[in-house]
């Protein structure tokens, strides 16, 4: 059975900002899959804003600010069901503006700067996290092997001044 990716465009400046989103997303999330397999789940993105995503910080993580990025683990009981045995792997949510402000701080591309955070974000709903400098370290590094395939350069590499 193959895995299902769900794109809700909640913001629809997405749309000018980003028009390949979908085509990066699928991309961008078939290479994590790859790697690290999600058979029968589905995995949805948001694209939504920064008012959105800084009421998700807020209410979820007791942060009163934008972010880019916000994974949401589904939570799904022992021996439930459901249709098609399809169960969710979680939500991955980012805001448009925030992702616009660093992509131009750091000088990349906005697509490139996408596919990094949504790869970011699909990573932590499959168990990585970057709370201790250990566990950083391992999901940095299969950030960049990631986006290295895709043709994306470091995304931690320091800017040249």
């Amino acid at each position: 059975m193959t895995s299902d990716i769900v794109v809700q465009l909640k913001t629809p400046a997405w749309k000018s900002a980003l028009p390949e989103f979908m085509e990066l997303a699928q991309t961008a999330l078939a290479e994590v899959a790859r790697r690290h397999p999600w058979d029968a789940r589905e995995l949805c993105v948001v694209l939504t804003d920064d008012r959105e995503i800084q009421d998700l910080n807020k209410a979820y993580r007791q942060q009163d600010k934008p972010t880019n990025v916000l994974s949401f683990p589904a939570a799904v009981e022992a021996g439930f069901l459901i249709k098609e045995e399809l169960f969710p792997l979680g939500d991955v949510v980012i805001a448009l503006e925030t992702l616009q402000r660093e992509a131009d701080q750091q000088g990349k591309s906005l697509a490139s700067h996408f596919t990094h955070i949504l790869v970011h974000g699909a990573l932590h709903l499959l168990g990585f996290d970057h709370v201790k400098p250990h566990d950083a370290e391992e999901m940095e590094g299969q950030e960049v092997e990631i986006l290295g395939v895709l043709g994306i350069s470091d995304p931690y590499e320091p800017l040249a001044s």
